[in-house]
C-alpha cells in the first residue's frame, strides 16, 4: 500500500498543511540544504551559531560563494524585512536573530525592509493608513531590536525603489513572475508590481555601481519572491545575492507557520507574561509539541534536554518543555 504524503502548500502568501516536506522545498524552489561541509565553513568565517547548528535555518542560495568572498575580503551588507500588517511576533524573531549574528560577526551594514505596500495589495480588509500605522510601529521595534544598528527601507516612503525597480524589471518577463508567486489573471497588478520591490534591495549597491555582497536572512517561503533579483543579476551580470533559509516556527494551535493573522495562535513581543503563558500551557503535546520548537529557536542552553526528555517521556517532556519555554520567552519579551 503507498501512503500518501500529507498536502501543503507553501507560497509567499499562504503556508498551510497538515506537515510542511521541507525535503519537497528544496527540490520545488531549486535550493539546497546547508550540509556539514558548509556549517564547517560557516563556523570558520562566522563562528558558531544555534540557529545553523540545530538546522533552524537550514537551506541556502548562493552561501559559500558568499563566504568564500568574505574570506577573500569582500565589502557585505545584510538584508531582511516583514510586511506590516500588525504587531511582530516570535516567529519574525528568527530571521531577525540570525543576521544581528551576521552583523556582529562582519561588522556590515544591515538593510531591513518595511513592505506596507505588500499587506496592502494582498489584503482587502485592510486600508493604506492602517498598514502606514503598522510600519511605523514595527521600525519602532526593528530600531529597538537592532539597538539602532540598522537603515530602514520603508517601501512606500523611498522614491529610489522605482527608478530602480526599472532596471530589475526590463530583464524579467511576466510568465516569469507569475510562475514564481503563484499567481494567475485574476491576482491584481500590485502584487506583481511588489514582488519587483522585495528583492530590490539585495542588488541595490551593484545597480548603482558598488561591488557589495549581499546576504538575506529569511524564512523559506519567501524565496520565491528574491527570483527576480537571482534572475536579474544573472543577465546583468552582476553577483547573486546570498539566500539562507529558515524553517518555519509552529502556531500555538499547531498551524504550521506562526502569523499575525491568529492572535490567539501567536505569541507577540507585546503579549503580557500571564498572556504568554496562557498561550503556551493550552497548546499541544501531540507529535513534536510548538514548545520544544521554540526552545529550538530561543533556548541557546537547554533545548537538547529538553528534547531528550520529551523522547524519554512525552507527556512530562511536554510539560517541562513548556515550564521551560515560558520562561525563555516571558524573558526575552521583558528584555525587548
Amino acid at each position: 500500500m503507498i501512503e500518501m504524503l500529507p498536502s501543503f502548500r507553501v507560497t509567499p502568501w499562504e503556508v498551510r498543511g497538515d506537515k510542511i516536506d521541507y525535503e519537497r522545498l528544496l527540490c520545488d524552489f531549486g535550493i539546497e540544504r546547508i550540509d556539514s561541509n558548509l556549517k564547517v565553513l560557516i563556523r570558520k568565517i562566522l563562528g558558531d551559531n544555534h540557529l545553523i547548528d540545530r538546522d533552524v535555518f537550514f537551506a541556502h542560495k548562493n552561501l559559500g560563494s558568499f563566504l568564500l568572498g568574505i574570506r577573500e575580503g569582500d565589502p557585505s551588507y545584510i538584508f531582511t524585512g516583514r510586511g506590516a500588517s500588525g504587531p511582530i511576533h516570535i516567529g519574525n524573531l528568527v530571521p531577525l536573530m540570525l543576521a544581528k549574528f551576521i552583523q556582529e560577526k562582519l561588522n556590515s551594514p544591515l538593510y531591513f525592509q518595511i513592505s506596507d505596500d505588500e499587506k496592502y495589495s494582498l489584503r482587502p480588509d485592510l486600508s493604506f493608513r492602517e498598514v502606514r500605522r503598522w510600519a511605523r510601529e514595527n521600525i519602532v521595534d526593528v530600531l529597538a531590536f537592532f539597538d539602532g544598528n540598522v537603515k530602514i527601507i520603508w517601501d512606500s516612503e523611498s522614491s529610489w525603489l522605482y527608478p530602480a525597480s526599472l532596471i530589475i524589471a526590463k530583464k524579467l518577463r511576466i510568465a516569469e513572475l507569475k510562475s514564481f508567486i503563484k499567481l494567475d489573471d485574476t491576482s491584481n497588478p500590485a502584487i506583481l508590481y511588489y514582488a519587483l520591490l522585495q528583492s530590490l534591495p539585495a542588488l541595490m549597491f551593484q545597480l548603482f555601481g558598488g561591488k557589495y555582497r549581499c546576504i538575506v536572512p529569511m524564512a523559506v517561503d519567501q524565496h520565491p519572491l528574491m527570483m527576480p533579483s537571482l534572475i536579474a543579476a544573472r543577465r546583468l551580470g552582476l553577483e547573486e545575492p546570498a539566500l539562507i533559509h529558515s524553517v518555519f516556527l509552529p502556531g500555538i494551535n499547531g498551524e504550521p507557520k506562526m502569523g499575525t493573522s491568529d492572535p490567539s495562535s501567536a505569541i507577540f513581543l507585546t503579549d503580557a507574561a500571564d498572556s504568554v503563558s496562557e498561550k503556551i500551557d493550552r497548546s499541544s503535546c501531540s507529535e513534536l509539541p510548538p514548545s520544544l520548537h521554540y526552545l529550538r529557536a530561543f533556548d541557546t542552553q537547554g533545548y537538547e534536554d529538553a528534547l531528550a526528555s520529551y523522547i524519554e517521556n512525552k507527556a512530562y517532556g511536554c510539560e517541562e518543555a513548556k515550564r521551560r519555554a515560558k520562561e525563555i520567552l516571558i524573558n526575552l519579551i521583558e528584555r525587548f
